[in-house]
Formats: C-alpha cells, sequence, structure tokens
C-alpha cells in the first residue's frame, strides 16, 4: 500500500537525520557517537542510579540560553542557567557561529560529560491535539494517518512525534487522546549537525513548549492531579497546552509572540509622535529619551521594554502601586492574545467537552512584566501566576540564579526545563514509532532469554537428575564391591578365566559323549514313539560330504509298515509323524515313500519310508 511507503519514508529520513553526514573530523574535533535509546535503557536497567549532568541549549535571534542540571539520588541540582548575548553581526548560519556556541558550552561544561538538549524555536514547529481509536497492535500508524488526515504534512521534509494522554468518550466510543508534534526535518538536520560538530553529545531535540512539562513531573507535582494550562510566549509564536491528571488535553500555536508586543510597542510611539503627546504621560522617566530616540527597530523597542519594567518595579517600591506603563504600550497585542485564549478555551470546554483550566501558568518573553499575571487573570476569569525557576523538594537550585534579575531568570525558564527530561519528553531524535519498535524488539529479545532461561533450567534438571543416577550408580557399585568382599576367596580375573576353560572343556565333553551316543539316542527315542503294531525293518543315518562338523547335515532313513486294519493306516502314520515332529530329538519328520501291499505272515500292510531330520549336537 501506498501508506505503508509514506512511514517507510519517515523512517529512513529518522535514519539520516541521527546518522548525519558522513562523520570526519573538523578543527580537531570529531563528532562523538551518542549511545542508542535501546543500549541506555539496559544499561539504566543494569545500573538503577547514576549521576547525570545535563544541559539545555536554545538559540534565539539574538541570545544564547543555557542551563546545566545534574540528577542526583535526591532528585535534580539546578547548577547553572545563563543567557549569552550573539553578536550583531553573527547568526546561526555563519561559520563563526560554531566556534562561539562551542566556546560557550567548553565555559559550562569543559570535560563534555553532560548530555545536551536543544529546544527548536516555538514558530519553527507545530503543536496540536487530535482523538484516535485504541487498537493492540500499530498505534504508532493509527495516529500517523489520523495526524495527516487532519494535517496533510510532507513526511519528507518534516519529523513526526506524538504523545498518548488518556481515554476520552466521543460519541459513545472511547478513544485517546494524542498530542501531535512537528518539525521540519530540514531545521533537525541542521542544528543536529552544528551541535555534534562541537563534539558535544546531542542527546534530544524537541519543543520549548515539551520541555515545560519536565518542570511539572519533577518540580510542580503537587498540580499533576488538578487540570492547568500552560501560556509560553516565545520570539514570534506562542504555544498553549492544557492539561488534567497529568496528560495534555488539548494544544495549540498561537501565531504571536514577543515580535507582536514589540510591534505593539513600536505602533504606539508612532501614534503618541503623530498626535503630539508628551511620554512623561505615560508615568516613565529614564526611558523617554530611549523613546525619543527610538527608531522603531526591534531593539529598540526590546530596550524599552525592560527599563519600562525596571521604572516600574522602583515606583511600586517608593508609591506602592503597581504602574502601568508597560501593559499600556502593549495592551492591544495582549488583547489580542486574551482573545485567542478565551476562543481556545471555549473550544475546549464546549466542543471537546474538558474540564476548564483551574490555573493558567505563563511563561517567555513578557513573562517579567509586572501585572502581567492579572491583566490575563482578570480577561480570562482564571487564576494566573508566572511560572518561574522551580524550587521544590526534587529540585535544587542555586543561589545564584535565584539572585538574578526576573527579567534574565524569567525567560530561562523552558531552558531549564530542557536539562529535566523524562520518559514521556518528546524527542525529535527518538519518536514514538522509535519507541514503538524497541518496545517490540525489547518484548523478542524477552521471548529469546525467556526461552534461554528455560532451556538452561531443562540442561540444569537434566545434568542434576544425570548427577542423581551417577550417584546412584556409585553407590550401588559400592554396595556390590562390599557383597563381593564377603565371599572368600575373592574372585579375580585369573579365576574366572579358569573356570570359563573348565566350563568350555566340560561343554566340549559333553558334546563329544553326546555325539558319539547320538545313533542309540535317536533308535531309543523312536523305539519310545513307535507304536506296537508298527513294525521297522530298517533306520540308516546319512551324513553328507562336508568337512565343518559344526555344519555337517544328518538324515534318519527309517523303513517298515504297519499292520493291522486297512482302514486307518493313513491315520495311524498321521499321529506317528506328529508324535516324531514333538520329540526334541528330530527337527523334522515326513513321508519319503508310502504303499498298500501284503505279506504272507502279516496280510495286508501300509509300508512306508521316513526322512527324519535329528537335531544338530
Amino acid at each position: 500500500m501506498a501508506t505503508r511507503n509514506d512511514i517507510d519514508s519517515t523512517e529512513k529520513l529518522l535514519n539520516l537525520i541521527r546518522k548525519g553526514p558522513s562523520q570526519s573530523v573538523t578543527e580537531g574535533h570529531a563528532p562523538r557517537r551518542s549511545a542508542s535509546p535501546l543500549w541506555t535503557s539496559l544499561r539504566n536497567r543494569v545500573l538503577p542510579f547514576r549521576s547525570t549532568k545535563v544541559m539545555g541549549l536554545e538559540i534565539l535571534r539574538d541570545s544564547l540560553h543555557l542551563a546545566l542540571s545534574e540528577q542526583t539520588r535526591s532528585g535534580w541540582r539546578l547548577l547553572h542557567a545563563s543567557s549569552v548575548d550573539i553578536p550583531a553581526d553573527m547568526t546561526v548560519d555563519t561559520p563563526e557561529f560554531k566556534d562561539f556556541l562551542q566556546n560557550q558550552l567548553q565555559d559550562l561544561d569543559p570535560r563534555k560529560t553532560a548530555e545536551v538538549w536543544f529546544a527548536l524555536p516555538a514558530s519553527r514547529g507545530e503543536i496540536w491535539s487530535i482523538r484516535v481509536p485504541r487498537v493492540k497492535k500499530g498505534m504508532a500508524n493509527v495516529v500517523y494517518w489520523s495526524a495527516r488526515k487532519e494535517k496533510n504534512f510532507d513526511p519528507q521534509q518534516h519529523i513526526f512525534n506524538f504523545r498518548l494522554g488518556r481515554e476520552v468518550d466521543e460519541g459513545g466510543v472511547r478513544k485517546i487522546q494524542a498530542e501531535i508534534c512537528l518539525a521540519p526535518a530540514e531545521d533537525i538536520q541542521k542544528y543536529r549537525q552544528l551541535i555534534t560538530d562541537t563534539g558535544y553529545r546531542l542527546r534530544g531535540i524537541t519543543l520549548p513548549a515539551a520541555s515545560l512539562d519536565n518542570l511539572f513531573q519533577h518540580a510542580r507535582d503537587d498540580y499533576l492531579d488538578k487540570p492547568y494550562a500552560i501560556l509560553y510566549i516565545g520570539e514570534d509564536s506562542s504555544c498553549i497546552k492544557f492539561y488534567s491528571a497529568g496528560t495534555v488535553l488539548f494544544s495549540r500555536v498561537i501565531r504571536m509572540g514577543q515580535d507582536s508586543f514589540l510591534d505593539s510597542i513600536n505602533m504606539e510611539h508612532s501614534r503618541q509622535d503623530q498626535e503630539g503627546h508628551d511620554l512623561s504621560d505615560l508615568q516613565v522617566s529614564s526611558s523617554t529619551n530611549l523613546l525619543e530616540e527610538s527608531s522603531g527597530s526591534r531593539e529598540k523597542a526590546l530596550q524599552i521594554l525592560k527599563q519600562l519594567q525596571h521604572d516600574g518595579r522602583k515606583s511600586s517600591e517608593d508609591d506602592d502601586k503597581s504602574p502601568s506603563s508597560a501593559l499600556d504600550l502593549i495592551y492591544p497585542a495582549l488583547e489580542r492574545l486574551s482573545r485567542q485564549l478565551e476562543r481556545t478555551i471555549d473550544q475546549l470546554v464546549k466542543v471537546m467537552d474538558h474540564p476548564a483550566p483551574e490555573e493558567l501558568f505563563i511563561c517567555g518573553k513578557i513573562a517579567f512584566l509586572q501585572g502581567i499575571a492579572d491583566f490575563f487573570s482578570q480577561n480570562l476569569d482564571i487564576p494566573a501566576q508566572i511560572l518561574d525557576v522551580p524550587s521544590s523538594p526534587n529540585v535544587q537550585v542555586e543561589n545564584t540564579i535565584t539572585e538574578m534579575e526576573p527579567d534574565e531568570r524569567l525567560s530561562l525558564v523552558s531552558t531549564v526545563g530542557l536539562t529535566m527530561p523524562w520518559s514521556g519528553t518528546v524527542n525529535f531524535l527518538h519518536t514514538a514509532m522509535d519507541k514503538e519498535r524497541e518496545a517490540a524488539a525489547m518484548r523478542n529479545t524477552n521471548l529469546v532469554a525467556a526461552g534461554c532461561a528455560l532451556a538452561f533450567v531443562v540442561v540444569a534438571g537434566y545434568w542434576a537428575w544425570m548427577g542423581h543416577q551417577l550417584e546412584q550408580a556409585r553407590e550401588e557399585t559400592l554396595s556390590l564391591q562390599d557383597q563381593l568382599s564377603e565371599y572368600s576367596p575373592r574372585l579375580t580375573r585369573d579365576m574366572l578365566q579358569d573356570l570359563v576353560e573348565e566350563h568350555q572343556d566340560f561343554k566340549d565333553t559333553v558334546i563329544n559323549r553326546a555325539q558319539r551316543l547320538q545313533a542309540v539316542a535317536l533308535i531309543g527315542e523312536i523305539g519310545r514313539i513307535t507304536p506296537d503294531d508298527f513294525r521297522l525293518l530298517e533306520m540308516i543315518l546319512e551324513l553328507d560330504s562336508q568337512t565343518d562338523e559344526d555344519e555337517r547335515r544328518q538324515n534318519l532313513i527309517v523303513e517298515g509298515f504297519i499292520r493291522g486294519e486297512g482302514d486307518n493306516f493313513e491315520t495311524r502314520m498321521t499321529s506317528y509323524l506328529v508324535d516324531l515332529r514333538n520329540s526334541p530329538l528330530f527337527r523334522s519328520a515326513h513321508i519319503h515313500r508310502s504303499s498298500r501291499g501284503t505279506l504272507e505272515e502279516e496280510g495286508e500292510v501300509f509300508r512306508f519310508v521316513l526322512n527324519i531330520d535329528p537335531e544338530r549336537i
């Protein structure tokens, strides 16, 4: 079928991305070969705990986000989180960027012991939810074609992955909620090659929204039993995900991000210039010069946004009032994003029949703005809070991170989430299809192992049984030896040989005597068997001409007649033959010649000649 070919092409593309181009030494750094997921699973079973360092990496337009965590026996420990500005004349596609990235990674982990998890930009991935029927086999195939039916993506140009959620009831039919994740294969290949060329081991590639799931799995597990939502605001896109009972209910990518808010600042600035308003009305001081000097560029707008927030915090500390200048500048964009969220929640509750979220967590680019949580809480009628770098009994955070400025620390939340992966983390380098194939391989391996174990048990049982039999034979031998030792004198080989020779001599003597007396014995036996009305005239014992005594044939010829009444000659002859054949000295007996006749003294008689074969001696 054509459908199977499409899936095979996706798998081939995944294999190409994992394999990468021909490995060559680049500037003295050879790419490391990462361990296969199957080997990693087996290693984790054999070694239940091992200290693991994980590095999170995000590459944005103008900055590089880095984080490093270590898994300990008590949980995760966040060691480092920082943001590094990318030089203005450098992009991810310039040749100098690899050296820049390598230097930053080496500063963080010089020994290259950490596994690297990378998050694609939010705008480069797609996330949506579907419902699929549950099947016993080939669940990946069902999810794949259901996703293709909803969005006709090209499997040659995209990497497909999914994560199964909980069961739902749809029109009386039980289905499974599935979160679909899609990313361009070209981007995954590009970033994979970039990180591998630095000499670090790339463990996974995911999306920022998926990295936030890691935080709730490890640090906010108190919310796993409640319905909640996470709003991640990226540079040019945002993602809203709804959860309940620890599984994803619904997810959606919104094409609005930090760029939309910066555009709102520029538009507000232009409007105020046209109206001739004094910017002092916005309750800001030091940011006014920035606005006057701003040409509407993205960098200036971002500086204005951060400066407004800084001034807002100072004003709030002095006057005990929360300034609204920053929110005023981005209010149009916030209003549009709020309406998008409201429509999404309505679809979640009214169309999909899911519970409304009890709390909204906000993180990302503008999460540092004071009053942003209150804005969404008032507009959506849902309690909202800013998702900060977690600190819980399961996650320990270094003081240098907690003491960072809020605008810098809050923007690193998704990067921190990359450093705490778990088995459900979406990974475009190890998709759900790979996991399904590995599960099948593991089942086959377990069957083979069970068969080998059974064969070992059978062989061990047979070996034990044979050992028991051997021990019994030894005990029986010892018993026989004890019985033999009771006899006196004890038998020896020479004694047994003498006995055998004596017995053979005695046997030869008996045979010789029997051969000499055979004729007498034959005559005596015939005389015993022959009835009174039979008269024997002659007996001749013939021998053939063979020289071998053992093979010499004998033939006894007996001639005689039967007297008496002639009506029953044949009957008496038959009875006589039966008696001869039953004798132990004769093998067989048969009539050679017979006839009726008359003798002068006897009257009518029955003459006969018998051939008798004696037994060999």
